[in-house]
Parts: structure tokens; C-alpha cells; sequence
């Protein structure tokens, strides 16, 4: 069994890959202040609750978009699960042609992304991940990776409109009963929502027009549910495809490494 761990910059979401899916997929929050025993404490805690003993586990892979956890998840794997992690970084064996400026800076998470695609799906494609950044990562027709848009998630905008406006209230995230509010909840969360819809939706057409009608769409990421079936460009949520990416990179870099 592979332990997949995906850092975000609001959610760790640990996952088992074995059998060529995800299992027991959990979803903490990430915290810098939280230490290594403590997240080893969280982890060991995990993997019974799932059923997994240590002597099971044939490796770990993360994914991090958050460098000073990188220590603490090295030294945390190593001491409690006895096990050297894999980190998705520069230099890694990607199978995945990255055609931008500097391929170093894109993010663990969104290679992940682009890698599982390409593998489970077809391309052109865009990748539509609803975290704390609402992001779209494109592939060409080729299967390579040609770029993407990033825009403040819809937590992002909810918090920014809760700490400038004294008087608006904070809301739970959901799409509302009519596009017009009765009251200032209401309106707040119409706002919110086709608001982002609209982001989406528009974005979506543009890429489309860029990358061909054929292009094929996937939505992750926290967030993703609430928008399915909502835009004709998020029919399709796969909440675990981060973490199947990160997967398909430890198989091809553990078979590397071993041949």
C-alpha cells in the first residue's frame, strides 16, 4: 500500500492507494503550527482507523505547496511510519512535457493533476481545481502542459468581503435558493456563487476556444462539489485526482529508480 499525502495551503488530505484507487481519504487542516509528533500522532491514528499497519505500507509520496511542512513531514514519515518520503519536485521524472517559462515554479499539486489527466482521461484538457485558489491547468492536444490561470478561491473572496464590509456577516458557501436575495445572507451568497460561476463558465469558454472544441474538462478540489452540475464544464468531479497523480509519479519514479 502507498501512503499519498496532498499539503495545501488550507487542507491535508491523506489518502491509501492500493489496487489502482484511492482509499480512506481523509481531509485535515494544514497548520503550521502544528509539530511532528503531533502529526504523527494524527497519522498513526489514521491508519488504524483505516485498518493499515505499518509493515503494510510500501512507501509514501506528498505532494506540497507549502515549503516549511516539507521538514516536518521528512522528519514525521521517517520517525513514525520508518519510511523516506517522496516529494513531487524539480528533477522528478514527470512523463509530462512542461511548456512554460520555468517549469520549477508550477505546483506539486497541479503537475499531480496534469499527470493523473493525461493518464485516466484524454486531452486537449483543463484541469478546474477549487481549493484555496480556483485554478485551470491546460494541456495541448499533444499532452503537454501549456500553462494556466490562477484567481482567489471563493473562500478567499467570502473572508476578504466578511473583513472590509463592517457589516456584512460571514456565510456558508452554497449555491442559493433564487439568484436574488431576500435578505443579506442570501444576496451574499448569490453573489459568491454565480459570481464564480461566471468566472468559471467564461474562463472555460476562452480555454475552449484556444485548445478546440474537444476539449475535455475535470474538476477537483475541495470546493468542486458545490459547483457539479451547476456549469456545463464541471459535470465531472473527481475529488481524489490529486492524489492519483501523486501516485502515478511515485510508480514511475520508484520503477526508475529501481531499474
Amino acid at each position: 500500500m502507498l501512503i499519498v499525502i496532498d499539503i495545501g495551503n488550507t487542507h491535508t488530505v491523506l489518502g491509501v492507494y492500493s489496487s489502482q484507487r484511492i482509499q480512506a481519504l481523509s481531509r485535515f487542516q494544514t497548520t503550521l503550527h502544528r509539530t511532528e509528533d503531533e502529526w504523527g500522532l494524527l497519522l498513526t491514528q489514521w491508519l488504524h482507523e483505516a485498518g493499515v499497519e505499518r509493515n503494510e505500507i510500501s512507501g509514501v509520496a506528498i505532494a506540497n505547496v507549502v515549503p516549511p511542512l516539507n521538514t516536518v513531514f521528512q522528519r514525521t514519515i521517517q520517525r513514525y511510519l520508518y519510511r523516506t518520503p517522496f516529494f513531487i519536485e524539480p528533477g522528478i521524472r514527470t512523463g509530462l512535457p512542461i511548456c512554460v517559462d520555468d517549469p520549477r515554479t508550477v505546483g506539486a499539486d497541479r503537475i499531480a493533476n496534469a499527470v493523473a489527466v493525461r493518464k485516466l482521461y484524454r486531452t486537449p484538457a483543463v484541469i478546474v481545481d477549487l481549493g484555496t485558489a480556483t485554478t485551470f491547468d491546460c494541456l495541448s492536444r499533444q499532452g503537454e502542459y501549456v500553462g494556466g490561470i490562477i484567481a482567489p478561491g471563493i473562500e478567499i473572496s467570502a473572508e476578504a468581503l466578511f473583513a472590509k464590509a463592517a457589516r456584512l456577516p460571514k456565510v456558508d458557501i452554497q449555491p442559493p435558493s433564487s439568484v436574488i436575495g431576500k435578505n443579506t445572507v442570501e444576496s451574499m451568497q448569490s453573489g459568491l456563487f454565480y459570481g464564480y460561476l461566471g468566472l468559471i463558465d467564461t474562463i472555460a469558454h476562452r480555454l475552449k476556444r484556444v485548445l478546440g472544441e474537444e476539449t475535455f474538462f475535470v474538476c477537483t478540489g475541495g470546493l468542486g462539489h458545490i459547483f457539479t452540475d451547476h456549469s456545463p464544464f464541471l459535470s465531472l468531479y473527481v475529488p481524489d485526482l490529486t492524489l492519483l497523480g501523486i501516485a502515478f509519479l511515485y510508480e514511475l519514479n520508484y520503477t526508475n529508480i529501481q531499474s
